[in-house]
C-alpha cells in the first residue's frame, strides 16, 4: 500500500476517510484542479466517474505552496 501519493492536477481522488485542518472527514472526494485553483472537497457518493482513484484508510492532506508540489496525501499509522 502506497504511504503517500502526489496529488497532480486534473486528479480526482475517493478516500474513505481524510484528516483536513485537524478534521476527520469521511468519503470524501478531493479534486486538484490546478496550481492557482488548489483542490476542492465534496461529499463523496460512490457514483463517480470510473476515471475516480479510490483509497481505503485514513490519509492526511498535505499543503504546502513552497514545493513543486503543493499538495500530498499521507496515510496516517
Amino acid at each position: 500500500m502506497a504511504r503517500q501519493i502526489i496529488l497532480h492536477p486534473g486528479e480526482r481522488i475517493a478516500l474513505r476517510q481524510l484528516l483536513y485542518r485537524g478534521e476527520l472527514l469521511r468519503f470524501a472526494l478531493l479534486t486538484y484542479h490546478d496550481r492557482e485553483r488548489g483542490i476542492e472537497l465534496a461529499p463523496w457518493h460512490h457514483d463517480e466517474p470510473p476515471h475516480t482513484l479510490y483509497y481505503s484508510g485514513t490519509w492526511r492532506l498535505v499543503e504546502d505552496d513552497t514545493s513543486d508540489t503543493p499538495y500530498l496525501l499521507s496515510a496516517v499509522e
